[in-house]
């Protein structure tokens, strides 16, 4: 689950082996109080895997580094 921005208020990520298990899944979220509504989109092929990683790491050496610099002053 991700709390986003715009229109919406937050994003499930689900997986279905078949439109039935799918339409399950739909149904037990309608049920949850205090949803209002839903939507849904579909991803048909994922074009870049395996940047998530990288780049949280890349960030996490950036910060470090900054910390690093600024208990050195």
């Amino acid at each position: 689950m991700y709390t986003v921005t715009g229109s919406s208020d937050l994003q499930l990520r689900v997986v279905a082996r078949t439109p039935e298990d799918l339409q399950a899944i739909f149904n037990r979220i309608n049920k949850v109080p205090g949803v209002a509504r839903t939507s849904s989109s579909f991803a048909l092929h994922e074009h870049f895997q395996g940047r998530t990683l990288p780049l949280v790491a890349a960030c996490a050496r950036e910060e470090h580094d900054m910390e690093k610099t600024a208990h050195n002053d």
